[in-house]
């Protein structure tokens, strides 16, 4: 037989004997022939088994279980001692035998909180490339940092990376062009995952760095079905925590990259999943607003004393502007209140101040049409946005081909 795999025997004495050199008796510890097997293919271990007594410890799935792919946890080989009915921790094998049953138990645990989360896992609208260009994505699993990242089989251990690695949000690292920054590594990590909706929320929601919450909103930019994008992005659309987005030190707040990844069909000179136009003529219009409704927001906080219960006020509602009446105003997390209305219909909702606005003392004819008109104006301006995005200044393609005579003239003025 070819190849070291068939050169050992088992020995009934616990030791595995070498063939090679039974004569002088070279006996290898079992032990460090587990650490051997694990080296090796099915294929091999099964060409190993035709040796008489080589695997004849207890609970060895024979040769037809190896070639199947089967093998028994070692710590299920572990058994209660002898010695003691109850186990005492003063006896080695009791001590090893408990520690077992915890690992075990553990290790159980794990394996269905894992299964629960693929069972809740977003849905992804490619799961192959996960929509990433080719050269950024090739870059990525050939980088040694991603290698790395792919023996950790944890969603907590690719955050503590991010947290104490990720120093902005850019897909190649300041110092090298074609290196891939650490944030998108771990981006890439989590698309193989599959996450959960809980695991999402616990990015988008992160307090210790706001890393975390900027790879959520990536994944879910990059994989996530259209029609569900506006339910994870809005509540964050006012965040104003800062963080450093470019690798040149450029600043922004989570609110303001979450509007631009809605906005934008590029990010950082990469392409993102072009968003249908459904999505553009309904979303759009309100994200033009946002620096309008940030500015509201501290406006409002400089006259916090005029929002009470009872007072009439005008209510953002489904992205337009609408008559109600505050019920309770309450403190939030991120300092801001939040003021709870009623509206004409009888329905509620509990909103942001930015999303609340004072109506006139005195009521004017022309209300309605002056809520109505900032509506068309939010629309005219996205409108008015595409299409000069849809231009293309300084092109060179996009002027006209030189014709055969203005060539001719060309040439006959330079003689």
């Amino acid at each position: 037989m070819k190849g070291n795999s068939n050169n050992y025997f088992h020995s009934n004495s616990g030791y595995t004997v070498d063939p090679r050199t039974v004569n002088s008796a070279t006996l290898v510890p079992e032990a460090a022939m587990y650490a051997y097997q694990s080296q090796l293919t099915p294929d091999q271990l099964a060409a190993m088994h035709q040796y008489v007594n080589y695997y004849n410890y207890a609970g060895y799935p024979g040769a037809d279980g190896v070639a199947a792919g089967v093998t028994e946890n070692p710590l299920e080989a572990v058994q209660r001692c002898h010695l003691h009915k109850k186990p005492d921790l003063n006896c080695k094998f009791c001590r090893k035998y408990k520690s077992a049953v915890h690992e075990m138990s553990r290790i159980s645990q794990q394996q269905s909180q894992n299964m629960d989360e693929k069972r809740d896992a977003l849905p992804m609208t490619n799961s192959s490339t996960y929509n990433l260009n080719t050269l950024l994505r090739n870059n990525i699993l050939a980088s040694e940092y991603y290698k790395s990242l792919v023996s950790m089989q944890t969603f907590q251990e690719i955050v503590q990376e991010l947290i104490q690695y990720s120093d902005h949000a850019e897909p190649y690292c300041s110092t090298a062009t074609r290196a891939p920054s650490t944030l998108f590594c771990c981006l890439y990590r989590f698309f193989t995952m599959r996450l959960s909706g809980k695991q999402m929320t616990q990015l988008l929601e992160h307090a210790k760095s706001p890393y975390p919450r900027c790879c959520g909103f990536l994944y879910l930019r990059f994989v996530l079905p259209s029609d569900e994008l506006w339910n994870w992005f809005e509540p964050y659309l006012l965040d104003d925590e800062e963080f450093v987005v470019g690798a040149n030190g450029r600043t922004s707040t989570i609110g303001e990259f979450a509007t631009m990844l809605l906005l934008e069909d590029k990010y950082a000179n990469t392409i993102l999943p072009r968003l249908p136009t459904k999505f553009r003529n309904l979303h759009g219009p309100q994200l033009m607003q946002m620096p309008l409704h940030r500015k509201r927001r501290l406006s409002n906080m400089d006259m916090l004393h005029a929002f009470v219960e009872g007072k009439k006020v005008m209510a953002l509602k489904d992205g337009n502007w609408t008559h109600a009446e505050i019920t309770t105003v309450a403190g939030d997390d991120h300092g801001y209140p939040c003021i709870d209305v009623i509206f004409e219909d009888e329905t509620s909702a509990s909103l942001d101040i930015a999303y609340v606005k004072l109506e006139n003392d005195k009521p004017h004819k022309n209300d309605d049409y002056v809520h109505a008109s900032d509506d068309y104006d939010a629309m005219d301006a996205y409108r008015k946005r595409q299409r000069e995005r849809a231009i293309a200044h300084g092109k060179s393609y996009c002027k006209r081909p030189t014709s055969y005579k203005a060539s001719l003239s060309r040439i006959t003025t330079n003689r």
